[in-house]
């Protein structure tokens, strides 16, 4: 009996977390989508979007402020690009990542596929 009771409480939990992460992933996109965001991409909890004249990311955690994003950047302070695509190894997996360097600093960008990567490149580039 305690056992099905410390099972079900594990359940319940896992449960909870679940519904209160599925909450910030919907107020990540429903900003994405009230601020007409071109390109929308995520990756490993990275949500990243080009927002009118700024690249705006929020990390995906316990603890997400929707009003002061991870960072923001904008485009017109970019001084460089540089993507790097990687096709798997024995020992790596594939990267498919893009650098945005700025003068204060760099950012690493991660796609899942080069498609993304190259639709995200082409909205900043614009």
């Amino acid at each position: 009996m305690i056992l099905l009771s410390l099972f079900g409480l594990i359940i319940a939990i896992v449960v909870a977390l679940n519904m209160y992460d599925d909450y910030h992933i919907s107020q990540i996109k429903k900003y994405y989508e009230s601020n007409q965001c071109k390109v929308q991409s995520h990756f490993h909890g990275k949500y990243q979007a080009v927002c009118g004249n700024n690249i705006i990311i929020y990390k995906n955690s316990f603890s997400l402020d929707i009003d002061n994003p991870e960072d923001t950047i904008k485009i017109d302070k970019i001084t460089d690009i540089k993507d790097e695509i990687k096709k798997p190894t024995a020992s790596t997996n594939a990267k498919n990542n893009l650098y945005i360097i700025t003068k204060d600093k760099k950012i690493l960008l991660e796609f899942n596929d080069t498609k993304k990567l190259n639709e995200f490149k082409g909205a900043i580039t614009k």
